[in-house]
């Protein structure tokens, strides 16, 4: 049994100059464009000679896979919805249904 919790998957954040490795956190879409959805991503980064962790939303469609298909199965989908509400979202089922 492992005691490690499991690590996010790799993407490669492309565009803006300069392409990133990146942990991928979480798939998330607006309720209101349901076919636009954006992507939680973290990397660490170096600032005044120290490491920090920086965490933002990039486009999915800036992304692309650095691991096998079954790496990315388990990255949490989830919905904001007009209201505020962060809910998960099911497969299949269009945002704010």
């Amino acid at each position: 049994m492992r005691d490690e919790p499991e690590c996010p998957p790799l993407v490669l954040i492309t565009g803006g100059g300069e392409d990133r490795p990146a942990f991928l956190l979480a798939w998330e879409v607006r309720e209101s464009a349901p076919s636009d959805w954006s992507a939680w991503v973290a990397w660490v980064r170096e600032s005044g000679g120290r490491q920090a962790r920086h965490v933002t939303t990039v486009r999915a469609a800036r992304l692309r896979p650095l691991e096998p298909p079954e790496a990315y199965r388990s990255v949490p989908r989830r919905v904001r919805c007009m209201d505020g509400v962060i809910r998960p979202w099911a497969a299949g089922e269009p945002p704010g249904d």
